[in-house]
C-alpha cells in the first residue's frame, strides 16, 4: 500500500485548514502531528475493537444507537494504521450533551466538529499516540451511510481492498 505523497499530504492540511478557517469545521484542542505508520494486519484490532465498543456502549448508554469499527483495521488482511476506528450514531448528532461527556470521561477528547457533514471526532490526547479514533455521526445520515458503505465493500472485495 502505498502512503500519498509529501504535495498531497500538504494539500489535504490545507484543505482542514480552509475549511476551519471558513467554519465549516470547527477544530478543538492542541494540534499535534503524528507520524504515518503502516502495520501489517493484526489479529487483535477486532477483539480491541471490541473491548473500545463495550466501554463505549457503557458510557453513552441509549444514546449510541449504533457502534461498528470502521476504517482500515476493519477489513481482514489489509496493511493499516495501527488506528482502532470507531463509528458511533446518535440519534441527534447536535444534542452533544448525550454523548460528548461520556466519551471524554473515556480519555478520548473532542477534535473536531463538522456541522455540516453531521460528524463529531474524538482521539487520543495530543502528544499520546494515536490508537483510537471515534467518529460521532447521525444515524441514518450520509457520513454513517458512506463508511459503511466504503467498509462493507472492502470486506466483500478483499483483491480491491489490498490494492
Amino acid at each position: 500500500m502505498q502512503l500519498p505523497s509529501e504535495a498531497e499530504v500538504r494539500r489535504r492540511v490545507e484543505a482542514i485548514d480552509e475549511e476551519a478557517a471558513s467554519g465549516q469545521m470547527e477544530l478543538l484542542g492542541e494540534r499535534h502531528e503524528d507520524p504515518i505508520e503502516l502495520v501489517d494486519p493484526d489479529l487483535a484490532w477486532p477483539a480491541r475493537f471490541g473491548e473500545i465498543r463495550d466501554r463505549l456502549r457503557d458510557a453513552i448508554g441509549p444514546a449510541a444507537v449504533r457502534i461498528e469499527h470502521v476504517g482500515s483495521t476493519a477489513v481482514p488482511g489489509i496493511a493499516a494504521k495501527p488506528v482502532i476506528d470507531v463509528q458511533v450514531s446518535v440519534a441527534e448528532i447536535d444534542d452533544e450533551p448525550a454523548y460528548v461527556p461520556a466519551i471524554e470521561s473515556l480519555g478520548w477528547p473532542m477534535r473536531a466538529r463538522e456541522r455540516a457533514l453531521g460528524h463529531r471526532f474524538f482521539r487520543d490526547p495530543a502528544g499520546v499516540p494515536r490508537r483510537v479514533h471515534i467518529h460521532v455521526c447521525q444515524v441514518g445520515g450520509e457520513w454513517e451511510h458512506k463508511h459503511l458503505l466504503f467498509r462493507d465493500y472492502l470486506r466483500a472485495h478483499p483483491d480491491r481492498a489490498s490494492v
